[in-house]
């Protein structure tokens, strides 16, 4: 109680002064969490496309695998007489 005293503030100027600056505490949490919920948001945006473009690059790396053992398994079967 001595601070505000100090200051001349009478006890409701005290009050007042304390209010202000609790509501101003208040909303400058509120903007700092949505500030990085948002960021948390662009990250997790971010992650979730970059592994879904490695993942359909992968999945494509697979097929042309496949692809090209079906090809040699192909040849080989056409140039070993194995054709109809």
């Amino acid at each position: 109680m001595g601070g505000f005293q100090k200051k001349g503030l009478s006890p409701e100027e005290y009050q007042h002064q304390r209010t202000q600056l609790l509501n101003r505490q208040q909303l400058e949490t509120a903007d700092l969490e949505r500030r990085l919920s948002e960021e948390e948001q662009d990250i997790e945006r971010g992650a979730l496309t970059d592994w879904e473009v490695q993942y359909a690059r992968a999945k494509l790396d697979l097929k042309e695998k496949h692809y090209k053992v079906r090809d040699n398994y192909c040849q080989c079967a056409y140039f070993s007489g194995s054709h109809s």
